[in-house]
């Protein structure tokens, strides 16, 4: 059953304030800047501190066939499918588009919280519509004021709300924990990355370090959520600065070296689960970037998309030049160490049992790129000696930087959590948040805040007694994660389609080859998934 074309119309209509092109309105080119920055905040950091060792055994030619692969799945190129609309970046851009209508609506017309198929909800939608309830004209007032709630109040549009509006309750169960479960594993990993890190600057144990590289950053991120994502963009353009003068520092040193990788495609697979997760797991970073437009005309929408996707190019070329730079220097394996780079290390001749700069030992031992790059660097080429340190600041600072970036999210999620449970305190439908008295609300101030304190605790006990596991969680964890995650988004856009969501206009829906793209992307992250699951099985025989 559809609802009548009428009733169609009017509630179109009712939501022209926040759709409308307007030629009055200009484009707000800051907004972004401010979402390719956070985009790229999220995830450059991770990707050059450990994607080096994992092409200890394939080199960096299959690297280059499997982020081919993966950035198609992400985003499908227009000049393939003569359309701006990719796969999975885009369409979680048109769940968000439609979860930021219905909550507009269902704010004004008292709609069901969750969105169902089936004739019942959508008689109820049909009497709630304005054919029966004729609608004044202060009503348009009352769109607006509701749209400005959505745009000032950055909880408005969470993880939760979404899976909520979207999932039957099994698939809502699944897309949470997978998202919590993304976010725990992903800060683990980098909290133990920006310790080895800053380990290396000052010329401690890494171990050492952990506790206190934790808990600064997570107090920083507690008590200055607001600021620190407000200084997000200055702090991400210092750290691409960085990056890009120590690969383009490195370049220069790999074309004078003797080293040479080899490339082995029967190891392939050793960087393809990693990269679904260095540019797979969108749908998780996307949340907090679409709060910051206003979604009043197609073309913000359009710049974000865009956004999105100048990251994920950004971050291919960025992994790429890395991943080659260090290849070119430091050896895959202990044997592919050269006589004279042997002589400068301390090593006997064919004798590398102690070996400890190759990538594959820090493969092993979980250790970031730079530290094998800054040994061989210091031992064999000294008048490169400022790069072995700069090498090091950068990727305590970037990892620092990225490990708080990848925490926002998941404080968004605690946010959105957290006010949920205002229905425990009184009514749902009166959880206005901007209505609430000033008890209410401080509750719900300190139930997020010990949510939060909570999940710092649990993460910074599993990376303490798991001070190797960098690579490993990530590699398996979260890209198990994101790939389950991803099939969701699928079944997501399904339910959309055959339920009162797609009825409401938004400024950009799906096309068809976007549609047909989604098929190609499903069994994409199914061979990805089953693919996971054999890893680990294989992982933790060895163990």
């Amino acid at each position: 059953m559809m609802i009548e074309q009428d009733t169609q119309d009017n509630l179109i209509e009712e939501a022209k304030p926040i759709i409308n092109e307007s030629d009055d309105d200009r484009y707000d080119f800051y907004q972004c800047i401010k979402v390719y920055a956070y985009s790229l905040c999220c995830f450059v950091g991770s990707s050059i501190g450990a994607l080096p060792t994992l092409l200890s055994r394939s080199g960096p030619f299959p690297l280059m066939v499997n982020i081919i692969i993966a950035t198609i799945m992400q985003y499908t190129f227009k000049f393939i499918l003569r359309t701006s609309q990719g796969t999975l970046v885009f369409i979680f851009t048109t769940i968000l588009q439609q979860a930021r209508i219905l909550l507009l609506v269902r704010g004004i017309k008292k709609l069901p919280s969750k969105v169902e198929t089936g004739k019942m909800e959508l008689d109820e939608l049909d009497s709630l519509s304005p054919k029966e309830a004729q609608v004044q004209d202060e009503m348009q007032d009352e769109i607006q004021i509701a749209d400005d709630k959505i745009a000032a109040d950055s909880f408005a549009v969470n993880i939760n709300s979404i899976v909520h509006l979207f999932l039957p309750m099994i698939g809502e169960i699944i897309y949470i924990f997978s998202f919590y479960f993304h976010f725990f594993v992903v800060l683990i990993g980098l909290g133990l990355a920006s310790s080895e890190a800053i380990a290396q600057v000052i010329g401690v144990n890494y171990i050492n370090v952990i506790p206190f590289n934790f808990w600064i950053l997570s107090f920083i991120l507690m008590l200055a959520h607001d600021m620190f994502e407000k200084s997000l963009p200055v702090l991400a353009f210092i750290k691409y600065v960085l990056i890009i003068i120590m690969i383009i520092a490195t370049a220069c040193l790999s074309v004078t070296t003797p080293t040479v990788p080899n490339n082995n495609f029967q190891y392939i697979t050793s960087s393809y689960l990693y990269l679904t997760f260095t540019l797979g797991g969108w749908p998780n970073y996307m949340v907090e970037p679409f709060t910051m437009i206003r979604m009043k005309k197609k073309k913000e929408i359009t710049g974000f998309y865009w956004s999105i996707f100048a990251a994920i190019i950004t971050i291919c070329i960025i992994q790429l030049s890395w991943a080659f730079s260090v290849l070119y220097i430091v050896p895959q394996q202990c044997q592919d160490i050269s006589p004279v780079m042997a002589y400068h290390l301390g090593y006997e001749p064919n004798n590398t049992a102690n070996c400890n700069v190759s990538l594959s030992w820090a493969h092993k031992n979980g250790i970031i790129s730079t530290i094998p790059l800054a040994e061989i660097i210091q031992t064999n080429y000294p008048h490169f000696d400022w790069l072995s340190v700069f090498s090091g600041v950068t990727m305590a600072y970037a990892l620092c930087v990225i490990f708080m970036g990848d925490a926002l999210p998941l404080l968004h999620s605690f946010g959105g959590l957290a006010r949920r449970l205002c229905g425990v305190w009184q009514d749902e439908t009166s959880c206005d948040f901007t209505k609430l008295d000033k008890k209410t609300r401080m509750k719900i101030t300190l139930t997020n805040w010990a949510i939060d304190l909570a999940a710092f605790i649990l993460i910074f006990l599993i990376a303490l007694f798991n001070p190797k596991s960098f690579i490993a969680v990530i590699s398996y964890g979260a890209a198990f994660a994101d790939n389950i995650m991803a099939l969701l988004v699928s079944l997501m856009v399904y339910r959309a389609g055959v339920n009162p969501a797609m009825n409401f206009k938004i400024p950009i829906p799906m096309n068809k080859p976007a549609k047909i793209m989604t098929v190609l992307m499903i069994i994409y992250f199914i061979s990805a998934v089953v693919l996971d699951i054999v890893n680990v099985a294989i992982y933790l025989s060895k163990k």
